[in-house]
């Protein structure tokens, strides 16, 4: 996917992770870092997520990346 001049990869670190668990498992060992949810049409077309939600999109994919350190 291209953002402007940057070229973004996505990962799936879910192996990674203790035990496996997913970001919102992980979220709950942090409570100062919850995950922000989203509905099943954003989770789906994260596309028209970006283009419709930018404020929410930025915030979302950011706490997603922090939880992954």
């Amino acid at each position: 996917m291209r953002y402007k001049n940057w070229s973004i990869h996505f990962r799936d670190t879910i192996l990674l992770s203790p035990s496996g668990q997913s970001l919102r498992m992980i979220g709950k060992l942090y409570p100062e870092l919850p995950k922000i949810e989203i509905g099943l049409n954003e989770l789906n077309d994260m596309k028209s997520f970006f283009d419709l939600k930018p404020d929410l999109f930025e915030r979302y994919s950011i706490r997603d990346s922090v939880l992954c350190l």
